[in-house]
């Protein structure tokens, strides 16, 4: 899971209030009260045939790929507790240069970015050298950029960036 978690909820509209003798009146309810959710699909259905087009935009901190085919929406399972790609259509669509991602579900309930752990991995080359008396140099040249990292006593710092999201 990349990017944080969205939650998506429906609910029921409020009491409305009542007017009474030239008096507008509404009972005050709790907040468990006042928001009761609707569960999207109904429990009753085991179809859905209007899936509902959600866009969320992408952090500026967050790195991706611009190819939409790697981008996997997931939506939590409270069942299985595990991400779910079932109940997102395939049509998945990214704008790079909006950082917008578009797709369809067929279930309200936390959503987020899906990737995988070690989509850089296997490296591609890498190279440890030392530049200063006990502070070295790491590059690590992965599937999608190189990084560089200065390695010192006590810390680790990432140098020579290319990516502004890093």
């Amino acid at each position: 899971m990349i990017g944080g978690i969205t939650d998506f909820r429906m609910y029921t509209y409020p009491e409305t209030a009542k007017t009474q003798f030239k008096w507008t009146m509404r009972k005050v309810l709790s907040v468990e009260e006042r928001l009761k959710t609707i569960p999207f699909p109904d429990v009753m259905t085991t179809m859905v045939d209007n899936p509902c087009d959600i866009q969320i935009r992408v952090p500026d901190t967050l790195y991706t790929t611009e190819d939409a085919t790697s981008i996997k929406i997931g939506i939590w399972d409270e069942k299985t507790e595990d991400w779910n790609t079932e109940w997102i259509l395939p049509e998945i669509s990214y704008d790079p240069a909006e950082r917008i991602v578009k797709f369809a579900s067929t279930k309200f309930a936390p959503i987020a970015m899906l990737q995988s752990r070690c989509c850089d991995y296997p490296y591609k080359h890498w190279v440890f050298r030392a530049i200063a008396d006990q502070v070295a140099l790491l590059t690590i040249d992965t599937k999608r950029l190189q990084l560089n990292f200065e390695i010192g006593p006590l810390y680790v710092k990432l140098v020579e960036n290319d990516c502004p999201e890093l």
